[in-house]
């Protein structure tokens, strides 16, 4: 018996140590446990978080698209400040007029939801939006043309007549897409 006696002593005396200890440090395990429990919340929204970034990874790609979209809208109600710019730039240099034109159709048409470069949304866009798009494409061809040879040579021979005609075109496309009012084409103006 004073074997089962000691080893009961011992274990007696080592529960009261370890609540001694328990007692004395109790705030700081209940500090340590509060502490573990904020870790493990916040680890758990951490991976929340991503699962729902990768499910919803398409979702924020739609609304960049919009934000795009509604910066080119913001862009465009400047359209007749632009337009009057390029006007006057048509008379100093032709060839930066039809370029910057160019660049308001594109921008235009990729406000209503036409994607890639101006060439593609033209293969896309529809003649009832666009009745000149046959034209439209013609011009663009010519202007690719025109800009390659221009930067190769520095200097392109048309006549006044000829510009005005690739110019009329792409200002009729705008014309058609509400863009720009029919008293503000370039054409009346050279009258």
């Amino acid at each position: 018996m004073p074997v089962l006696q000691l080893t009961i002593g011992k274990i007696l005396k080592l529960i009261e140590g370890t609540v001694q200890i328990l007692y004395d440090n109790l705030f700081f395990l209940s500090e340590l446990f509060f502490y573990i429990l904020i870790l493990t919340f916040c680890f758990i929204l951490i991976t929340k978080y991503i699962i729902n970034e990768l499910k919803y990874q398409k979702e924020i790609k739609k609304w960049q698209t919009y934000y795009k979209l509604l910066s080119y809208y913001f862009f465009l109600k400047k359209k007749n400040k632009r337009f009057a710019e390029i006007k006057e730039t048509f008379y100093l240099n032709k060839i930066a007029a039809l370029y910057e034109l160019r660049n308001l159709l594109h921008e235009a048409l990729t406000t209503f939801g036409y994607e890639g470069s101006l060439k593609e949304q033209l293969e896309a866009v529809k003649n009832n939006l666009i009745p000149n798009v046959d034209q439209l494409k013609k011009a663009e061809t010519i202007f690719n043309l025109l800009e390659e040879k221009y930067k190769q040579q520095g200097n392109i021979k048309l006549n006044e007549n000829d510009f005005l005609v690739l110019f009329h075109t792409y200002e009729t496309a705008l014309f058609n897409l509400k863009i720009i009012n029919q008293e503000d084409f370039l054409a009346t103006h050279l009258k």
